[in-house]
């Protein structure tokens, strides 16, 4: 969840939809593209000792249910 510093950018994006395209398969795209960073595709499997620093590690591993959401010809190239 995203909350804004001023209300004036929330009415401006709400009132801009075409603003983001397709925002649940870029962030598929930036989940899957973390992913398969060699530093993080490495790590051992149990991952307690690496999640502090790896704090985007968790959300990344969620990328599943933006890509159900919608999906584009990129992220179908980076699974």
């Amino acid at each position: 969840m995203v909350r804004l510093v001023h209300h004036t950018l929330q009415e401006y994006l709400s009132g801009s939809p075409s603003l983001f395209h397709s925002p649940h398969s870029t962030i598929a795209e930036v989940c899957l593209t973390y992913l398969n960073f060699p530093c993080i595709r490495d790590l051992s499997l149990t991952l307690s000792s690496a999640l502090p620093t790896t704090l985007f590690l968790d959300h990344a591993s969620y990328w599943g249910v933006h890509a159900r959401r919608e999906t584009t010809e990129n992220t179908i190239h980076l699974r």
